[in-house]
């Protein structure tokens, strides 16, 4: 099986980095976005580029023209049996014109273009086992959270060892902090921190421990000495050794809860309506802390940094978790070998 893996995250390489060699041939093809391309060549990854990522609705449509196009070249040069990737538009509605077939794994519930598009025209629709939405037959489910795939214990090694080599003392109290861009699609409309918050909290948090903070936007000056500049794949590393990790990130909120470490995400998303993964890490796990209110969010983050028995009470319940989960690698290749 030739499979094509489209990539627009860190965390779609993560997903399948245990499983993709595992087929008779394979090409990830990514649009420059953030750390992707400096983590695929931190990996030893090969990858082919088809373009970047544009700010605002309109640049946005014009450059999916340009997109499809180098899309459609890389496809027709491929020519793969599967073309796996989160919920892409280009290739759902590229496959009948090249007559592969598409598997997508969509991980909120909020995508309206996912929802009554990219869905209808997708072969396999596999989530996570919190997801809300039904799409019928074509529709499975792990049992456990996409991050599982690259965190669970037999895949994710602790080594300190690792931080100590790029200046990060993991004996050190350390807060992790992620600020993102907000400018995906499904973002618009919603917000993270402004940039006066930012110091401010940094201000408060230093009084605790070293505050690192990785952020997809330009940091204020003030700030910029507390930017993460290791390698992207040390940051699972840190994440695992922080006393706590504090951000408006979607995917590293639910990679700090799963690697044991004291977990807040506060952005406009949470909600009544907020996604289902992050209302089960918080509700029926105890992993994750939702707020929408950043004064919320930081009393919180005190009451953590305080508390010396929360990150042994929050790897104690990542331990309990994992055991309760079938191998995530497993259950993915099962599913698309089935296709």
């Amino acid at each position: 099986m030739k499979v094509l893996f489209e990539l627009h995250h860190p965390k779609h390489y993560y997903q399948v980095k245990h499983i993709y060699h595992k087929f008779d041939d394979f090409l990830f093809v990514i649009k420059a976005k953030d750390i992707l391309e400096e983590l695929l060549i931190s990996e030893g990854v090969e990858y082919v580029k088809i373009g970047g990522v544009k700010a605002g609705i309109v640049n946005k449509l014009t450059n999916s023209v340009g997109l499809m196009a180098a899309f459609a070249k890389v496809i027709r040069a491929f020519k793969p049996d599967v073309v796996f990737s989160k919920a892409s538009p280009y290739s759902a509605f590229l496959s009948p014109l090249f007559s592969y077939k598409t598997i997508i794994t969509p991980d909120s519930e909020v995508v309206a273009l996912t929802n009554k598009f990219v869905s209808r025209l997708s072969d396999l629709i596999i989530t996570q086992h919190c997801f809300e939405l039904d799409f019928g037959k074509k529709h499975v489910k792990l049992d456990t959270f996409f991050e599982s795939c690259y965190l669970h214990p037999d895949y994710f090694t602790p080594n300190p060892e690792i931080l100590s080599k790029h200046g990060i003392n993991p004996d050190q109290k350390l807060i992790l902090l992620r600020f993102i861009g907000w400018g995906a699609n499904h973002d618009i409309g919603k917000s993270g921190l402004p940039d006066q918050e930012k110091i401010e909290l940094v201000k408060k948090l230093e009084l605790y421990g070293r505050v690192i903070i990785s952020s997809e936007k330009k940091l204020p000056v003030e700030l910029e000495g507390n930017k993460f500049s290791a390698s992207p794949n040390v940051m699972h590393q840190l994440m695992h050794h922080a006393s706590l990790y504090m951000g408006d990130s979607q995917s590293m909120a639910t990679e700090a809860a799963l690697l044991g470490t004291p977990a807040i995400r506060c952005n406009s998303f949470v909600g009544p309506d907020d996604m289902s993964n992050f209302v089960f890490l918080e509700n029926q796990l105890n992993l994750l802390h939702n707020f929408s209110s950043i004064d919320m969010a930081v009393d919180k983050a005190f009451e953590l940094l305080e508390d010396d028995e929360s990150k042994s009470e929050w790897n104690e319940r990542k331990v309990s978790y994992f055991k309760s989960i079938q191998d995530p690698n497993v259950q993915l290749l099962n599913y698309i070998n089935q296709l």
